[in-house]
């Protein structure tokens, strides 16, 4: 129950998030393609594996694959000069 609990603060985080990214997108003029097919087939992020079963692998994926965002959020690639 605990970890269920966990995963919902967590969802509603990455909701809110999104939503506030989105909305950004917008006001800059583009257009916020967010369906589970586009984020996807454009995510830089490491597939997150169904296998991991139990709790503390799933906790472990979580961690690794917020902190990758986070990373991706405050520090994005920079151009190589041509």
């Amino acid at each position: 129950m605990a970890l269920r609990e966990l995963f919902d603060k967590v969802t509603e985080g990455v909701e809110e998030y999104a939503n506030l990214i989105a909305e950004r997108i917008v006001q800059l003029g583009g257009k916020a393609e967010g369906t589970a097919h586009t984020v996807a087939g454009r995510s830089s992020l490491d597939r997150y594996w169904l296998s991991t079963a139990e709790g503390n692998g799933h906790i472990d994926a979580l961690s690794t694959t917020l902190t990758d965002f986070g990373r991706h959020t405050r520090y994005p690639a920079r151009r190589r000069p041509n």
